[in-house]
């Protein structure tokens, strides 16, 4: 099945809510109302697509979409874009890691950075990559009461990219 750019988008937006733990790897229904059923339908009879239906303890039920097999195996072999930065060439995956190191380096929970726990989530040869080129550094620090804290904050290369990128 070749696939219209319309449905393409589709799948990379529902990709794209796949990353967000909030709505379990999945596009919330509520989002689904801005497509076509007909593009929807064909993607989820080809396997591109697949329903699903989160269920709270509250026996509240949230209906959505996620990436079927066919439809994560045909986002995944298209190349990566990328984002020029000076003359070097950075991954779109390697911004989105900057920018969520960035955001939790804000929350005052985890005291200026992002744990190191948290970011076990990534790709360790994404984290790498970003520490060996200077976009992101590892810190270790000691709180008041003696309490240990290790994690990641980015440094003022990777904010000057972001605000370029106009995300912060």
């Amino acid at each position: 099945m070749s696939l219209s750019e319309r449905e393409r988008q589709i799948l990379k937006n529902v990709r794209f809510f796949s990353r967000m733990h909030r709505y379990g790897g999945m596009m919330p229904a509520k989002y689904l109302l801005l497509y076509e059923n007909d593009d929807l339908g064909r993607l989820i009879a080809a396997d591109y697509l697949e329903r699903v239906v989160l269920s709270t303890p509250s026996n509240t039920d949230y209906p959505g979409l996620r990436l079927g097999r066919a439809g994560a195996k045909l986002i995944n072999e298209e190349e990566a874009p990328v984002i020029r930065d000076g003359n070097q060439d950075i991954p779109v995956e390697l911004v989105e890691i900057m920018e969520d190191i960035h955001h939790f380096s804000r929350i005052g929970r985890y005291r200026g950075l992002m744990p190191e726990k948290k970011a076990r989530q990534y790709e360790a040869s994404d984290l790498e990559d970003l520490l060996n080129n200077g976009y992101v550094y590892k810190v270790k620090t000691r709180s008041p009461g003696g309490k240990k804290n290790e994690g990641y904050v980015i440094s003022t290369k990777t904010h000057h990219l972001l605000k370029k990128l106009r995300i912060i």
